[in-house]
């Protein structure tokens, strides 16, 4: 089973919102962590007027799930943390 449909099923079965596994890098001091892969499970919400709000209250989703889903795919990724920092 690929790393991607791991955390699918994690959020499917647990009701998580997204799961991000991290794999760490580097055999001494410092172990750096970098994103491996990521889902978010909710659907992309429209944003902007108050027409697009109403499409995404029809969708069941909110500016917030949105936020969730950017954070995710767009900022997360790019982390690199140090083990034992932070």
């Amino acid at each position: 089973m690929a790393v991607g449909d791991a955390l699918r099923r994690l959020c499917e079965d647990i009701g998580w919102s997204y799961a991000v596994f991290w794999k760490a890098i580097g055999a001494a001091d410092p172990v750096h962590l970098v994103w491996e892969d990521g889902y978010c499970g909710h659907t992309p919400c429209p944003a902007g007027s108050e027409a697009s709000q109403a499409r995404a209250t029809e969708l069941g989703c909110s500016a917030a799930v949105d936020s969730i889903c950017s954070l995710v795919r767009k900022d997360m990724a790019q982390q690199v943390h140090v083990v034992g920092e932070g």
